[in-house]
């Protein structure tokens, strides 16, 4: 056996003894209940960052439209080459299962949105950088992108004309977000990495999103385009010691829950 394998069933042994309780209601799930303290410990290491799952900025808001159009514009996805994702963002991967191990409240809130529910808390943290001017005119970049249909909503409180969506198109067709995109009164441009490095202009970028997608995958490509914010999920980063010690020698985190960390940009030794 490997010394992986070992530390693995040792890890396992400990979060059984630790909560046998939530083993039995997750269903012997370890892996998922790895993420769950794991985002618990990273959280402690950050309390005086923690936000308390907020959606107060979100709920001053009505987005009962912009749920309806994008359920409507992504019928077709039900035939998609991933389907059984963009059919069920809500209820796909651990984002809606760790908020509810974490005993959230708004799970019900969070299911009216056609949005991966990490992405639900992106948009109120976005309403408060906007709010408190520290980010408005500079690319808002989200990567992997998908469909793009995050744009859809922020389109209620930033200029969609500093969107750009990045994928490399293995999960979902380009023709498949064209057909999306097409729907949209003011469509989002989603390109491959290196087709936004050729056509960036000379401007800032304020933030990069970046949910769902295990981030070893474009670490680099992250730390290359250089955002003034970099929001990821929490449980992508809490479990990969490596992966957030390369980003925090760039960032420092700005705020955290079990669903996202938000990160700063770190300017000549200073949060800039």
């Amino acid at each position: 056996m490997s010394l992986s394998k070992i530390k693995w069933f040792f890890k396992k042994l400990y979060i059984f003894f630790k909560s046998p309780l939530l083993v039995k209601r997750e269903k012997l799930d370890f892996d998922f209940l790895d993420a769950f303290y794991s985002n618990n410990n990273l959280i402690i290491k950050n309390l005086s960052k923690y936000n308390d799952y907020d959606l107060s900025e979100v709920k001053k808001l009505d987005f009962s439209n912009e749920n309806t159009l994008s359920l409507k514009y992504s019928k077709h996805l039900k035939q998609s080459l991933n389907s059984k994702y963009f059919d069920n963002l809500v209820h796909f991967g651990y984002g809606q299962r760790l908020l509810k191990a974490n005993n959230f409240k708004d799970s019900n809130y969070i299911e009216n949105f056609h949005l991966y529910p990490a992405n639900v808390f992106v948009i109120n943290e976005l309403i408060k950088l906007l709010r408190d001017k520290q980010i408005g005119e500079g690319y808002i970049i989200d990567y992997p992108s998908g469909i793009g249909n995050l744009f859809l909503y922020l389109s209620r409180i930033i200029d969609s004309k500093l969107f750009f969506g990045i994928d490399n198109f293995t999960q979902i067709a380009k023709e498949d977000i064209d057909k999306y995109q097409s729907c949209l009164e003011e469509p989002t441009n989603i390109i491959t990495f290196e087709e936004f490095t050729k056509v960036k202009k000379e401007k800032e970028i304020d933030v990069v999103i970046s949910i769902e997608l295990n981030l070893e995958l474009i670490i680099k490509n992250l730390l290359k385009l250089s955002p003034r914010y970099l929001i990821v999920e929490t449980f992508y980063v809490s479990r990969n010691k490596t992966l957030l010690q390369s980003i925090k020698s760039k960032y420092s985190i700005d705020t955290i829950n079990s669903s996202i960390v938000v990160f700063k940009k770190i300017i000549k030794g200073k949060v800039k």
